[in-house]
């Protein structure tokens, strides 16, 4: 017996793309949407993982290592009720706030009189360059006498210039950015607490 012929079958597959069909375009639209917010999402992430740095400036009085932070409208009897309590050197603190994830490293803080005479302390505890961790705080102090000195030497120097109010500028490390305080306080105020 003759062995029988091999049988050859051929199908072809015919597909057809409806563009018209609402479930597809529902379901593209939804997947591009999420890839969208996906991105969005990681850049939001990116940019929180790193440091973001607030400075603040206030003055206030010390005792030893005792610190009490006082607003620029004390009342002259806040100020008296803290010097009878052994409150008696005036003071300036600058508080860095990093609100970011990621940690940082402070490197020089300026204390800016007027419009731009400058005052820094070498002995600043802790000292610097400093290491601010993220999500943290961190407070120095300086001796509100110096920025009245500086203030009185560039008034008489430069009377036509401005040199009544101090503010806070914060110099991050690895970076050119100079972080500027949000409020300045008063150099008059510095002398109501000394």
């Amino acid at each position: 017996m003759a062995a029988a012929p091999p049988i050859v079958v051929h199908t072809t597959v015919h597909t057809t793309v409806h563009t018209g069909d609402l479930a597809t375009t529902i379901v593209a639209s939804l997947g591009v949407a999420l890839a969208l917010a996906s991105l969005a999402w990681q850049a939001w992430s990116f940019k929180a993982s790193g440091s973001r740095i607030t400075v603040e400036v206030a003055r206030g009085l010390k005792r030893g290592n005792a610190v009490a932070m006082t607003t620029a409208d004390a009342k002259p009897s806040e100020i008296e009720g803290l010097r009878k309590q052994g409150f008696t050197e005036p003071t300036v603190a600058v508080r860095i706030y990093n609100a970011g994830r990621g940690s940082t490293s402070i490197v020089d803080i300026l204390l800016s009189v007027g419009g731009g005479s400058g005052v820094t302390d070498a002995k600043l505890d802790p000292p610097l360059p400093f290491r601010l961790e993220g999500e943290s705080e961190k407070t120095w102090h300086f001796d509100a006498r110096l920025v009245q000195g500086v203030a009185q030497v560039w008034s008489e120097a430069a009377p036509d210039s401005s040199w009544d109010t101090v503010h806070a500028e914060v110099r991050i490390g690895g970076s050119r950015k100079v972080v500027r305080s949000e409020n300045t306080v008063p150099v008059e105020a510095l002398s109501r607490s000394g």
